[in-house]
């Protein structure tokens, strides 16, 4: 957290002082820990093989990709994925292969 602030004080002809302040607070954001789920080891078929993922806490939005891609992929290979949280006032990611 980073702060900085600001006094200004004024006085009037009758001898009065006032004071004003303002603040500026910047919060950082909270990360997120996350896991790839399951044995991401699987057999040819030609069908779409998608990865899972558990986000901690729960509740927020992950994106997957495979090798850059947001698409699962079909054919044999081996595949580097990561999960990933990018929301307001959180961050996180995890890959594997």
């Amino acid at each position: 957290m980073t702060e900085s602030n600001r006094y200004a004080w004024t006085k009037d002809g009758a001898g009065n002082v006032s004071a004003a302040a303002s603040a500026k607070v910047t919060i950082g954001r909270q990360q997120v820990t996350s896991n790839l789920d399951g044995n991401p080891v699987f057999t040819y078929d030609g069908n779409a093989k998608t990865v899972a993922a558990t986000i901690n806490p729960i509740g927020h939005m992950v994106t997957i990709t495979y090798n850059g891609s947001p698409t699962a992929p079909t054919n044999a290979g081996v595949y580097t994925v990561v999960a990933t949280v990018n929301e307001e006032g959180y961050y996180g990611s995890i890959s594997g292969r």
